[in-house]
């Protein structure tokens, strides 16, 4: 399963194959909420982000999915179930793993350009998580684009 990710300077999209299912707004202000979308642009998750000495602290202030999730340490609880992005940040580019109970499953590689930021997301299998993995990097993706 592959995936493909734009991420503008107010939003990102998620994409399988060129059909949007995903975008997530930011807000204009820091501290302001940021959603996630659906297809429909039905509302799926609020959020807020908090950075505190260098540590991104994410709280969910309301969801609407069909599993209802924990956010620590920038991780996701599901139903006892783990997942993680383990990032890697160079200089040149971007790169994380994605862990179901520490089983690779996923991998995210920067595609961006000098004008762009793009991200392509591919998973060994089709998973019901694959989908709240979309999810989590849409929450700590935001800032990506930020021109500051």
């Amino acid at each position: 399963m592959n995936y493909s990710v734009n991420i503008y300077s107010d939003s990102s999209e998620f994409f399988l194959n060129n059909k949007l299912i995903l975008k997530v707004i930011f807000g204009n202000f820091y501290l302001s909420k940021k959603r996630i979308l659906g297809v429909n642009n039905e509302e799926l998750l609020v959020f807020k982000i908090f950075n505190i000495f260098f540590k991104r602290k994410i709280k969910i202030l309301d969801q609407n999915l069909n599993k209802t999730f924990l956010v620590k340490d920038n991780t996701l609880i599901i139903n006892n179930n783990i997942l993680s992005i383990n990032e890697k940040f160079s200089i040149l580019k971007y790169e994380a793993t994605c862990l179901l109970n520490n089983e690779v499953i996923g991998l995210i590689k920067d595609k961006s350009t000098f004008l762009d930021n793009k991200y392509d997301i591919s998973f060994k299998r089709k998973d019901e998580y694959n989908y709240y993995f979309l999810i989590l990097f849409g929450m700590l993706s935001v800032g990506f684009a930020d021109p500051a």
